[in-house]
């Protein structure tokens, strides 16, 4: 029973003197467009972490997972499929997304130099439509975590 105490004591004292940063993880906390935002088209999408991430471990990608009515895949206009029950004084209303299969979006990634953000810039502009952001990342504990929020682009 006293070997028990003697090492429920020494366990004890090993997590209180462990500093926090070993248990910590690495956590989403603010974006640029924002989580769930509507937004006009975004330039770059910069998400921040709560932590310094491991550069290798990191991985940011954009999917479209749904487009305004009468958008082509390529965001020009695709008139033959245009609904033009949704036109008001000849224009389209872009509030009505046609969800699809997400279709992942060319983009190119930074690590921040402070070392807690990560910055995403598409190839093309964005169209209008539905986007995820989907990402992985690891701090100094190196534990993958992974998240993902959607925005929307009018």
């Amino acid at each position: 029973m006293a070997k028990l105490n003697i090492m429920s004591l020494f366990v004890a004292t090993a997590l209180v003197a462990t500093p926090a940063a070993v248990f910590a993880h690495a956590k989403l906390v603010s974006s640029t467009p924002a989580v769930n935002a509507t937004v006009a088209k975004p330039a770059k999408i910069t998400l921040t972490f709560n932590e310094k991430l491991t550069g290798p471990t990191v991985k940011v990608e954009l999917f479209m997972t749904g487009m305004a009515q009468g958008m082509s895949h390529d965001g020009g206009m695709d008139h033959s499929k245009m609904d033009h029950s949704k036109m008001a004084g000849g224009k389209m209303d872009h509030g009505a997304m046609a969800d699809h299969a997400p279709m992942k979006i060319a983009a190119t990634s930074q690590l921040g130099k402070d070392g807690k953000s990560v910055t995403l810039t598409p190839k093309r502009a964005l169209s209008a439509g539905k986007y995820k952001v989907v990402w992985t990342a690891a701090g100094a504990d190196m534990h993958k975590m992974t998240g993902n929020y959607s925005f929307t682009v009018k």
